[in-house]
C-alpha cells in the first residue's frame, strides 16, 4: 500500500517532508521547489513524483544537491563499466533508486537537463504543456516505456533513437514538428501520437 501526500501552495513559506519515513508518492500542485526544504532526502523512497503548475526553471537545482558546475563534467552512466567507476555520476548516493514515474506538468520548463541521467528506474516520464525544444539526457533512463512531451516546442525527432530505443508510447502532440525522421528507428513503439503539428508532406506519413 502506498503511502502518499499531497502539497497544494497556499502561502510562501518553506516547510519539510523528510518526516515521512515511509512517503513513496508525492504531489506538489503550484508549489515551488524552493520551498521543499528536504525533497533530495526521499531520493530513496519515492517511486511517484508529481510536480504541476508551478515554475521550475531548472529540475536539478530542485532534485539534486550538486551544483550546476560539477553536473556538466559528468559522463553519462552509459560509458564503460572503467569509466564509470571513476565518475561520480553513477554513485548510489545521487540516484533516484525507486522514482519509476515523474510528471512535470505546466512548470515553464524549457529543456530536458542532466537530471534525468539519475533516475534509471523512471518507466514514465510526462512533461506536457512546458516549453521544451530539445529530447535529450535519457540514455539513461533505459526502463522508459511510455513519454509525453506533448504541448510543447519540440521540432526533431531524429535523434530520438539514440534516447528512446526502448519506449512503446510516445506522445508529442501539439509541437512544431515538421519531418517523422528518426520514428523509423524506434522499432519497440506500440503507439505514437504526433497530431497538431506542421506535418504537410503526406509522404512523412
Amino acid at each position: 500500500m502506498l503511502f502518499y501526500i499531497v502539497f497544494a501552495f497556499i502561502a510562501d513559506i518553506d516547510f519539510s517532508i523528510g518526516i515521512f519515513a515511509n512517503l513513496q508518492e508525492l504531489h506538489l500542485d503550484m508549489c515551488p521547489l524552493s520551498t521543499v526544504e528536504d525533497i533530495y532526502v526521499l531520493k530513496d523512497r519515492l517511486r511517484f513524483l508529481y510536480i504541476t503548475n508551478t515554475g521550475v526553471p531548472d529540475l536539478q537545482q530542485g532534485l539534486l544537491p550538486i551544483a550546476s558546475k560539477h553536473i556538466r563534467k559528468l559522463a553519462p552512466m552509459i560509458l564503460a563499466p572503467s569509466v564509470k567507476r571513476e565518475n561520480s555520476l553513477t554513485q548510489p548516493d545521487l540516484h533516484w533508486g525507486k522514482l519509476e514515474m515523474l510528471r512535470t506538468i505546466n512548470c515553464g520548463i524549457t529543456c530536458i537537463d542532466q537530471t534525468l541521467h539519475f533516475m534509471p528506474k523512471l518507466t514514465m516520464l510526462d512533461m506536457s504543456f512546458n516549453d521544451i525544444t530539445h529530447i535529450v539526457h535519457l540514455q539513461d533512463c533505459s526502463l522508459l516505456s511510455t513519454i509525453n512531451l506533448s504541448h510543447n516546442r519540440v521540432r526533431v525527432l531524429s535523434n530520438l533513437s539514440r534516447v528512446l530505443g526502448n519506449v512503446t508510447k510516445l506522445d508529442v502532440s501539439h509541437n512544431y514538428i515538421e519531418s517523422l525522421d528518426g520514428l523509423d528507428k524506434l522499432h519497440s513503439l506500440q503507439r505514437i501520437d504526433v497530431s497538431y503539428n506542421l506535418i504537410n508532406d503526406i509522404e512523412e506519413v
